[in-house]
């Protein structure tokens, strides 16, 4: 895969080669996008995401998303949702952000009608 690490190069070999998903969840993988219409190489990768251990979490005509299955050593901390999840105070910070957003769009509204209805 040009432009990627490392990783990402062996996780394209070992799905090409079709390996076992354990392997690619193993290297720190949880998703993999089967993109249909690609005209790149698909190699065994059917091996791979066919297994019964995958999920399939979305599919179409051009797009099937597989979740692989979680195994002893899977990394996948970072930035997979699978953590604690937002603090209390972070999401204090949000809800006041969205209440601020809301006042905003309420105040920017209610300037309108009153003009409109000055005219």
């Amino acid at each position: 895969m040009s432009g990627e690490g490392d990783r990402a190069r062996r996780a394209t070999a070992a799905l090409l080669r079709g390996e076992d998903p354990r392997v690619l969840a193993g290297m720190g993988v949880r998703w993999v996008l089967d993109e249909r219409t690609s005209a790149g190489p698909r190699g065994e990768s059917a091996t791979t995401l066919d297994d019964p251990t995958t999920t399939t979490k979305f599919s179409d005509t051009e797009l099937t998303l597989y979740e692989l299955p979680r195994t002893e050593g899977s990394d996948w901390s970072a930035g997979t949702g699978t953590g604690t999840g937002a603090s209390a105070s972070e999401r204090a910070a949000v809800l006041a952000a969205h209440a601020a957003w809301l006042i905003a769009m309420a105040v920017a509204l209610a300037l309108a009608v009153s003009r409109r209805s000055g005219r």
